[in-house]
């Protein structure tokens, strides 16, 4: 037990108060109380109090040193001691692995009172110190720092209770990769009578790689402005650093995140900046600012930005919860590259007494990702996109509802000409998608004019755009609640909206020719055929309304063609009136050679078309014999559609003869003579549609008869064949050969190439006659068979006239 300030050098020794102590007491080396000189001590006050000198003493309450380079000072424990009235209340300086808990740093009084002077100058502080412990502590009423930790790393800052520090609730400078979590930190910068300028409750300086967690960070008496005042440099948040109270603040440092805090009442809520003023980069150093991460933090009642980002590049700004900012929710400001903002929610920020603050605001701003946020409710704007923002992307944000402006893009949107070290106001090749804009209080997107007064104008547009070239909105809602006007432009702009509807009787162009609006939609075309499925290398080519081909193309195995963007309309500035000129209607069309289809569209919107081309062969069926002789048959089949008809025949499955007929039936019949009696025939029927699709059926047989008239013929196949479609014969007429069958059939006289039998056309379509076969001659239907019985008929005729000339002689003689 000890009851006096002293040097603990005792290696692997506990020490314990028995209790409370004063700094005059015993052996205060050089102001310091206690100077733990030793690997392993323990310090236990055991609830009781080390009381200082004062302020102006520098004394130290206790101190863990390691000036040795060795191990003296390490693995040190102090706990549950209060301390009041040092300059500084546990100070460890180049030990490692130290564990300060459980103790209070309080006032003189011993307690939390905020209405007295300070207690101490710094509660605890590492100075090269790593892997060290310093939790479930409550330090109040610092004149400077609760908790500093410079040139430490890999610490851990857990659960501690800091209130009422003047400058630094908890600092962290020139130090990497330490945790500070779950602590409470509250009105830094405030004792109970006069505010302090420039206060941080948790600050980074200089330093990378640290992890900023669940704190608690609150100051309810953080000085706010008048709302009048704007611009009082000092009383506002400046474009680059902090003038009165913020609640997280990062200058100058890389790979940090800060992680689902809670920060309430302060100028800025969570700041990450390059300077406390105007100066270059890190006040001058150039210290880098890239890759840290703001996200999941809740930030309310803040005055000039709940989170600010200036001149850091690839942050990421995530999930956010801003339920109330005065002026702004979230700046992302000064040639800031590379970054996202996404999936935050902002809401009731902006003043309507200050028109350039808003939900989100950038400017300098580069090669940005701002996707999924939503910016709703806010008393004023819900984007300002200004001053040299290029190649940014935006997707799946919803600005809606807010009392002013849904986007304030472009030239207009710089106030006063402020922010000078950023660049021109420029706003070029941003793209928008997805973006739910609609039902804002002015206007959804503005842009231009600097005049204040315009921006209190209800015949605003919901798109007003000026200064800035080749910006686009895409698959997104601008949507009217009212007359004034969808789109408003002003100066020499360029504005894409693709796939967003916009009223095109609500667009005004202003006093400036070279402004313009195209409106594009998507289309897309699918080819099938009659059964729905897909048909692939089918030929689509879209024509527009002067008759221009805008895509020509195949379809790929899907039966898709690629997606095509394509104008509606394009409208242009002329003192005060609009020049349109229409692209649509559209025209699609697409055929596989011969079958077409085609389909026009008005194109007031995205479409999807979908072509159903015939592309299926006929089906054959009932294939039979009708009747047959000995030189003659009758053959007949039914088709599942008009087809025309092609009959081969022959004497072997080569076949050899051919007949063809070009009209168009569902049942057919066919009348073959010329024929060889008691002979057996092959044949095969064939048939295609007027789209070209062709099916073939099997071989099948019939016999012909005797001439004598004995034995009957016919047979043949087997029953309904199946059908085999095939590939569609050229349109080139068939020349059909003069070599004929055995028993020559009719053919042209003098054994000329008889005329090519060519289909006609039917619905505009070409009907090509399948090829023939060589050796193959054109086989004709002819008169009737004068077979057996027309011999006997006419040998009945002859020996009726001979009867006749008989009597006729024997008469006379009589």
């Amino acid at each position: 037990m000890i009851d006096s300030c002293q040097t603990l050098n005792a290696t692997n020794e506990t020490y314990e108060l028995d209790g409370n102590i004063n700094a005059s007491d015993g052996n205060a080396s050089d102001g310091v109380c206690f100077t733990i000189d030793a690997p392993n001590v323990v310090l236990d006050c055991k609830n009781f109090q080390i009381n200082g000198p004062g302020l102006a003493s520098d004394a130290t309450a206790v101190l863990i040193l390691n000036n040795h380079d060795t191990t003296h000072g390490d693995n040190a424990f102090v706990r549950n001691c209060q301390i009041n009235g040092f300059a500084n209340g546990v100070a460890v300086q180049g030990a490692n692995n130290a564990n300060i808990s459980n103790n209070a740093i309080l006032n003189p009084f011993g307690d939390s009172r905020p209405d007295f002077p300070f207690s101490n100058t710094g509660g605890i502080t590492l100075d090269n110190s790593d892997n060290s412990l310093i939790a479930d502590n409550t330090i109040d009423s610092n004149s400077e720092w609760s908790i500093k930790l410079q040139n430490s790393n890999s610490n851990n800052v857990l659960r501690n209770h800091v209130t009422h520090a003047a400058i630094h609730g908890i600092y962290v400078v020139y130090a990497s990769n330490n945790v500070v979590r779950g602590n409470t930190v509250w009105e830094t910068g405030w004792n109970g009578q006069t505010p302090v300028t420039q206060s941080m409750e948790i600050e980074l300086l200089y330093s990378d790689g640290n992890t900023i967690e669940s704190n608690n960070v609150t100051d309810y008496h953080a000085p706010f402005c008048a709302a009048n005042s704007v611009p009082n440099v000092g009383c506002e948040m400046t474009m680059r650093g902090c003038t009165t109270a913020c609640g997280i603040m990062l200058l100058c440092g890389s790979n940090n995140q800060f992680l689902t805090n809670t920060v309430d009442h302060f100028e800025t809520g969570i700041g990450m900046v390059q300077s406390h003023g105007l100066g270059s980069g890190c006040d001058g150093s150039g210290y880098p600012q890239n890759y840290n991460v703001i996200r999941g933090n809740t930030v309310t009642n803040t005055y000039s930005s709940a989170i600010k980002v200036f001149n850091a590049n690839n942050t990421i700004v995530d999930a956010n919860i801003i339920p109330n900012a005065y002026r702004t929710g979230i700046s992302y400001t000064g040639n800031a590259y590379f970054g996202t903002i996404s999936g935050n929610t902002v809401r009731y920020a902006g003043s309507l007494a200050d028109n350039m603050f808003s939900g989100l605001v950038l400017a300098g701003a580069f090669q940005n990702t701002v996707a999924g946020n939503t910016l709703t409710n806010n008393y004023m704007h819900g984007l300002i996109f200004s001053q040299d923002n290029d190649d940014n992307t935006f997707s799946g944000n919803t600005i809606s509802r807010n009392g002013g402006i849904g986007i304030l893009l472009g030239a207009g949107a710089c106030p006063f000409g402020a922010f000078p070290w950023i660049g021109d106001c420029v706003v070029e090749r941003n793209t928008f998608t997805n973006d739910n804009i609609s039902y804002n209080g002015f206007a959804n997107i503005v842009g231009s004019l600097t005049d204040s007064a315009f921006y209190n104008d209800p015949v605003w547009g919901w798109v007003r755009v000026s200064g800035g070239q080749d910006n686009r909105f895409i698959d997104g809602i601008v949507q009217n609640a009212g007359s004034v006007p969808d789109v408003y432009s002003s100066g020499s702009s360029s504005l894409y909206f693709i796939n967003t509807l916009v009223t095109r009787s609500l667009e005004t162009f202003a006093n400036h020719n070279e402004s313009n609006v195209t409106v594009s939609w998507y289309m897309d075309v699918h080819v099938q055929d009659l059964n729905g499925l897909a048909v692939s290398s089918a030929q689509v080519t879209i024509t527009n309304a002067f008759g221009t081909v805008v895509f020509t193309g195949a379809t790929d195995a899907s039966g898709n063609i690629p997606r095509q963007t394509l104008p509606e309309y394009f409208a242009k500035g002329a003192n005060l009136n609009s020049v349109y000129t229409d692209y649509a209607p559209y025209t699609v069309a697409v055929t596989n050679g011969c079958a077409h289809a085609s389909a026009s569209t008005p194109f007031t919107s995205s479409t999807a078309l979908t072509l159903t081309l015939d592309v299926n062969a006929p089906v054959i069926s009932n294939v039979h014999v009708i009747d047959v002789t000995a030189n003659t048959v009758t053959l007949g089949w039914e088709t599942s559609e008009l087809t025309n008809e092609t009959l081969e025949y022959g004497l072997n499955t080569a076949y050899g003869s051919l007949f063809t007929n070009a009209a168009f039936a569902t049942g057919h019949s066919v009348f073959l003579n010329g024929l060889s009696s008691a002979t057996p025939y092959h044949y095969r029927v064939n048939a295609c549609d007027v789209q070209c699709n062709c099916a073939s059926a099997s071989d099948f047989t019939f016999t012909t008869i005797t001439a004598t008239g004995g034995g009957g013929g016919g047979g043949g196949g087997g029953g309904n064949p199946t059908v085999v479609p095939t590939v569609a014969p050229t349109a080139v007429p068939t020349t059909v050969p003069t070599a004929g069958p055995t028993t020559a059939p009719t053919t042209t006289p003098g054994g000329v190439t008889p005329t090519p039998t060519i289909a006609p056309t039917v619905a505009g379509t070409l009907v090509p006659t399948p090829t023939l076969a060589p050796g193959t001659g054109l086989v004709t239907a002819a008169g009737p068979d004068y077979g057996l019985w027309g011999g006997i008929l006419l040998l009945l005729i002859l020996l009726a006239l001979l009867i006749y000339w008989y009597m006729r002689r024997k008469k006379k003689k009589d």
